[in-house]
Order: structure tokens, then sequence, then C-alpha cells
């Protein structure tokens, strides 16, 4: 069972990119499967239509999940926990964050004890994207500690591979503002998306430059215009999965 994960900041076109890789390795013949479908046919929350709701349900259904990773990851989920306690922006914002770090390893656990050695496990939102929990806060106007993304990258599980979705800035902020689930609050100043922004954005590129994903990683700019883009980063994406697959280089 191979994990990809798809990473980038809000907005970036993870979702929309990662299911028409999926679509393009199952017309292949290839066994893929979608995180999030997958997540809710294992703790049979599939038929909850209400995101809301099926989300309350997952917390507690990833319960013995979030028991194992404790154990196992128990400096990371130490180097977490202290970062957003730290920098959270009150108290409901710091469980909010804590409760989805915690709800994405608890995931990334279960989907790697899920499926067969061939399964394809396309990620969205996985542990990659615990560092924008951590580390993009809207309210805070400073840069994230580097120091502090590099530790991230040593402590975090990683993915068998990552596709970095990178995007311009003002795309970005553009798709921010007017997402129907907005990675902040609305009515905040617009600098204040600005910043989360401009945060997300540096911390996965620093992220995904770290030593320890090296090999891991394709970098793709999802800001082209043209028809023919979606086809040409969708090919090149399910190329590198199909290499890196005939190379072994999931561990």
């Amino acid at each position: 069972n191979m994990l990809i994960e798809f990473a980038g900041c809000s907005g970036a076109g993870k979702t929309t990119l990662s299911k028409r890789v999926l679509a393009a390795l199952l017309a292949r013949g290839h066994h893929g499967v979608y995180s999030p479908d997958e997540v809710a046919r294992a703790t049979r929350t599939a038929w909850l239509q209400n995101l809301t709701l099926r989300n309350i349900l997952l917390n507690f259904a990833l319960l013995p999940w979030f028991v194992c990773t404790l154990f196992k990851h128990l400096r990371f989920y130490g180097f977490a926990f202290r970062v957003i306690c730290r920098d959270g922006a009150g108290i409901l914002d710091r469980v909010n964050r804590i409760r989805s770090t915690m709800r994405l390893l608890s995931c990334d656990a279960m989907l790697r004890n899920r499926g067969t050695p061939t399964q394809l496990t396309l990620v969205d939102e996985g542990v990659i994207a615990c560092a924008q929990n951590m580390f993009s806060f809207a309210h805070s106007g400073s840069s994230p500690n580097w120091d502090e993304v590099r530790r991230f990258a040593k402590l975090a599980p990683v993915p068998d591979l990552i596709i970095h979705v990178d995007i311009p800035f003002e795309l970005a902020v553009e798709r921010a503002m007017k997402r129907s689930d907005p990675p902040i609050r609305r009515g905040h100043a617009a600098n204040r998306f600005e910043n989360f922004v401009s945060s997300a954005l540096a911390v996965s590129k620093t992220l995904t430059g770290s030593p320890e994903f090296e090999g891991r990683v394709l970098t793709v700019l999802n800001g082209n215009s043209s028809p023919e883009s979606p086809c040409k980063l969708t090919d090149q994406i399910v190329e590198f999965i199909l290499d890196c697959g005939a190379l072994n280089v999931h561990r």
C-alpha cells in the first residue's frame, strides 16, 4: 500500500488534482483509492452526507488509531502540541488545531494498515497538512520558525510519496477568500488571508525541500490557465507515481 499525499496551501487545487490522478490510474488498470472515501468506508460513516456530523463521528471512530499513534509518535505529538498551544489564537483555535492533528495522524495510521501491497492510496489532507495547522497562523504577522519546520520533517511519519502542488501567491489568496470553507474565518481583513497564504506557501516549500523527503517529492505548478494544463499535470503525476512504484521507492 503506497501512500501518496497531495500537499500545498488551501486553494492550491489538491482535491481536484488528486481525483483526476485517481481516475487516470484506475483507467490504466491500477488499484487506487481516495483517502476521504477510504476512511469513511473503514469507519462506516460514508452514509452521513453532512460533513460536520461525519467529522464528529470520525473523532470517536478513530480513537483506537489515535491511541496507537500516540505511543508510536509520542515525540511528534509532544512537539506539535507545544507549538500549537504556544502560538494558537485562543482556546478554541488551539483545541481545533490539536483535534485536526490527532485526526490526520490517526487516518494516516489507518490507511497504512489497509489495502493490498499494490494499492495506491491518494491522500488529500494527510500528515503534511499538520504543518499548516502548526505553522500557518493568520493572526500572527511573523514568519514561521524555520528550525521548527525542519524539526517537523524529522519527527512526522513520512508519506511514501508527496505531490507538492504549488500555486502563485495572488491566485492562492483569491481562492482562499472565495472558498465555501475558508481556512480562516470570514470578516478578517484581507491582510489576514495574505499572512496565512504567505506562511502556508513558505511552509510547504520548506518542508517538501527537507532532506528527509528527498526522492519522494514531485512539485507541480497548478496556476496555468491553458486548457491542456490539467491533463499535462495529471499525466506528469501519474508517471511519477508509477515510476516510483516500479523502482520500489515506497517502504
